[in-house]
């Protein structure tokens, strides 16, 4: 892919003080996640891709594997700006039109940038999507991913990390299917944000619900992620699959599924 363009978001965001709160983001179950409120808020999303900072090779992290030499795309693992970008688009974006909400596709055209096209998973369960791109656009879609958001003093990017990284730890049954093609070797597409990076939350955002409300926030993330380069013109079926499951620190049993299907059309460029 060569050198990563920065990523220009357009959406203008309002800002307010943070409200201390549980920090964390992931979602299977509002009801159990509220009960560890003040400690931890859960929320994995799956979604898509978000931000060009840094630099990327763009080669196929698994060229050299021959048991991947069936694929008829590039993949390889994004850099953390990249992802670190992903959260700030979707979190910029209320929920009744965010990607990650979407059973259609209709909001799809969302995750264009230009270079690359940005796909959103789900908050859990089986969603097919219907979505175009343009000959030539990179798609980055996100296959299990967990944010830590700081919301309280105390809590620390160290702190914060060690919490997303628990939960990647507890991620099962990764697969990343293209046009029938499974993608192997997927554990080694897990891209961490170590350092704080901000995010802007708008009212009526996908946490909301689980406490958070609209502000500026510094958050860590941990996850797999994927980069598709090369896609033909013409029609394509991507598949994201992955679940987790474990226990938080007061017992209770989590679980979260995924399974999303994007119905892709490439025009010609």
């Amino acid at each position: 892919m060569g050198i990563v363009k920065p990523l220009s978001l357009s959406r203008e965001i309002s800002v307010v003080d943070n409200t201390p709160i549980a920090a964390v983001n992931r979602v299977y179950s509002i009801s159990k996640v509220r009960k560890v409120k003040g400690t931890l808020l859960a929320l994995i999303l799956v979604a898509s891709a978000l931000s060009f900072l840094g630099t990327g090779s763009g080669y196929n992290a698994y060229a050299q594997d021959n048991r991947n030499n069936n694929l008829d795309v590039q993949v390889s693992e994004p850099s953390p700006g990249l992802t670190a970008q992903w959260w700030q688009w979707i979190m910029s974006i209320p929920v009744d039109e965010n990607p990650t909400t979407d059973t259609t596709g209709e909001d799809c055209s969302q995750g264009d940038f230009g270079d690359t096209f940005f796909l959103a998973g789900n908050l859990g369960g089986k969603t097919e999507r219907e979505c175009t791109i343009t000959e030539g656009q990179d798609i980055l879609i996100p296959i299990v991913n967990t944010i830590c958001i700081k919301t309280e003093p105390p809590e620390t990017q160290e702190s914060l990390l060690a919490i997303c990284k628990d939960f990647t730890a507890q991620t099962k049954n990764l697969q990343l299917i293209i046009d029938g093609k499974h993608v192997r070797n997927l554990e080694s597409f897990r891209v961490t944000n170590s350092e704080f990076f901000t995010i802007d939350a708008v009212d009526d955002n996908i946490f909301e619900p689980l406490g958070l409300p609209a502000g500026s926030y510094n958050a860590v993330a941990d996850g797999y992620w994927a980069l598709i380069e090369g896609l033909s013109a013409g029609e394509h079926d991507i598949t994201i699959v992955g679940k987790q499951h474990g226990h938080f620190s007061t017992g209770e049993k989590w679980d979260f599924k995924t399974d999303v299907t994007y119905h892709i059309t490439v025009e010609e460029a």
